[in-house]
């Protein structure tokens, strides 16, 4: 194979397995009222190169999220990968709020784990391993580009206040700050259609955004990926609601790059409300005295 052609199977099939491990591991997490269980495909240009998972617990004040993606098909030839991420926190009317996060991902003999913790809204107790090694012309990440910021995992729930309709256009209509341990930056997301999607166990329609992205800091000054990514305009999330509530979650993501269309799309989607159950009265005759 031309190097050409392997060099940007490599390219797709790394944005794939970091595409898998931040945005969703297939793990149990605490029960909660509402769970979201979901396997997705990973295509680059219409092949397949990549699997991802996602599981999501919801209650009434509580989240926990969990993913895990890894490379497949053809571009295990030229390239492995593998990562998985997970979150807790918080759910508020409006947004999530982050309580800790920790991921790890491994490729063509690379390993780098992160986690940290919340308190206040700021980031506490940040480890990479191994750190990012000092650049002159990286962007610092100062203690203000870690307060008010999100997890990359918890960034993926997207809650709606209101009464209105959940997959309208108030859905997308917002700027998301990241902090991934090494970056920060801000997604925005524009309403484009409500469309209607089915995967196996499930059926319903899905509120497409427009996603845009902002580098903050934590980069290099003219990376030439980071310059796409920001001139990227063909970037797009499918959301639907998780069971029961008020909370999105992606079904498909679609990203251009330079080899083409990079595409993560749900093959089965499990959401359901779990009612909690009742607790039975003691017989009379059994009733403490």
């Amino acid at each position: 194979m031309p190097y050409f052609a392997s060099s940007s199977i490599r390219s797709g099939a790394r944005f794939a397995a970091i595409a898998g491990a931040i945005l969703w591991q297939c793990a149990a997490a605490a029960a909660g009222d509402t769970r979201v269980n979901a396997r997705y495909d990973v295509t680059l240009a219409g092949m397949e190169i990549g699997k991802a998972a996602l599981v999501i617990d919801i209650d009434a004040v509580n989240y926990t999220a969990a993913a895990s993606g890894k490379i497949t098909g053809v571009a295990q030839f030229v390239t492995e990968g593998k990562g998985s991420a997970g979150a807790r926190g918080l759910l508020t009317k409006e947004k999530p709020q982050p309580g800790s996060f920790a991921m790890t991902a491994s490729g063509d003999d690379k390993q780098i784990a992160i986690q940290f913790g919340f308190e206040r809204g700021a980031v506490k107790g940040l480890q990479v391993t191994p750190e990012p090694k000092p650049r002159p012309d990286r962007i610092e990440v100062t203690e203000i580009h870690r307060r008010n910021v999100l997890d990359p995992m918890s960034a993926a729930l997207f809650v709606v206040p209101g009464t209105g309709d959940v997959t309208g256009p108030d859905a997308c209509t917002r700027v998301v700050p990241i902090f991934d341990g090494v970056s920060r930056y801000d997604l925005t997301f524009e309403f484009l259609r409500q469309e209607a999607v089915a995967a196996k166990g499930f059926a319903g329609t899905a509120v497409v955004c427009a996603v845009g992205f902002r580098a903050i800091a934590g980069h290099r000054l003219g990376r030439k990926d980071i310059e796409y990514m920001e001139n990227n305009k063909d970037i797009a999330v499918w959301l639907v609601p998780a069971a029961g509530s008020r909370v999105l979650v992606p079904f498909k993501i679609s990203v251009a790059t330079k080899v083409g269309t990079c595409v993560i799309e749900a093959k089965s989607f499990a959401t359901r409300r779990v009612e909690p159950r009742a607790t039975a009265a003691p017989a009379q005759g059994n009733a403490a005295r």
